[in-house]
């Protein structure tokens, strides 16, 4: 192997790390991962809280999948779901208006205490079902407008609504389903392939 064309080469100052050819001393390697962290403020993701973390502050990102009564909030992420509990007291009135004007599917940050359910609250549906998250702070980091149809109604919508937004239906959560969905019933003669001919 030619001189400096290792991965890892060891100098008087400590060792340098090769990425594609260019050198990053072990410095600019913290400082690089200070920049990148920098923009991750989430503390834990939705899907991985648990009874383990009732009693700490988190931060967590997603988006708005569902809205109840002006009293909860649940959060979606790439790992799961979490309730958050919207304050109902005056001196968070900023909070619970933010959370309770910001469209279904848009982006928030909210940073809150995780505590347990009340009794009889539980949900054994959802991985994180035993706790919630008692919101302090929420910021909307991408507000989303008024989507069409329900994404979790989708099956219920008109296929010809379907058909004028479906790249906005292909870019959801449920797109793969319903493509296969529409191959299905295009596959076995139905109405719907009928109309397309």
């Amino acid at each position: 192997m030619a001189a400096g064309s290792s991965l890892c080469d060891v100098t008087s100052s400590g060792f340098r790390l090769n990425y594609g050819g260019v050198f990053v001393s072990g410095f600019a390697r913290r400082r690089l991962r200070e920049y990148v962290n920098s923009f991750v403020s989430r503390t834990k993701t939705c899907g991985e809280l648990r009874s383990a973390h009732i009693g700490q502050e988190v931060t967590l990102c997603g988006w708005i999948q569902y809205q109840r009564q002006g009293k909860f909030v649940v959060l979606r992420d790439f790992q799961g779901l979490t309730q958050i509990v919207i304050p109902q007291d005056e001196a968070a009135s900023h909070v619970k208006k933010t959370l309770c004007d910001t469209p279904v599917e848009s982006v928030v940050r909210v940073t809150g205490m995780v505590v347990s359910r009340p009794p009889g609250q539980a949900n054994p549906n959802m991985p994180t079902g035993d706790i919630e998250v008692k919101v302090e702070t929420a910021e909307v980091l991408n507000s989303c407008k008024k989507l069409p149809f329900e994404m979790k109604d989708f099956t219920k919508v008109a296929i010809s609504l379907l058909f004028l937004l479906m790249h906005n239906l292909l870019q959801g959560p449920l797109g793969i389903l319903a493509l296969s969905t529409l191959d299905i019933h295009a596959m076995g003669g139905n109405s719907l392939e009928r109309s397309l001919c």
